[in-house]
């Protein structure tokens, strides 16, 4: 219970998009990025310690489209990996 308040802790404060976590180009991408997307590390609340999250706001209405929470991967897999290779607009 407790890692499940200090994520949605951490999401509620991502959702109020911190400016200097925007994303603005990625090193070796040649395409210009369409749209908007965060990424940082933010403080949890209960431990003090760091999470890394890469938010990719919707391509379509973001004020309006859900947001999905991705979390996959174990030892040793991150999911940055489902986000690049399954789910993420890349």
């Amino acid at each position: 219970m407790r890692v499940l308040s200090s994520l949605l802790a951490t999401f509620a404060s991502v959702a109020a998009v911190i400016p200097d976590h925007k994303i603005t180009s990625l090193p070796g991408f040649p395409k210009s990025i369409e749209f908007d997307q965060y990424a940082g590390h933010l403080t949890l609340p209960s431990n003090g310690q760091n999470m890394f999250y890469w938010l990719v706001e919707s391509q379509n209405n973001p004020s309006t489209d859900p947001i999905v929470l991705w979390l996959n991967g174990g030892p040793g897999c991150s999911s940055l990996g489902g986000l690049f290779t399954e789910l993420g607009p890349f």
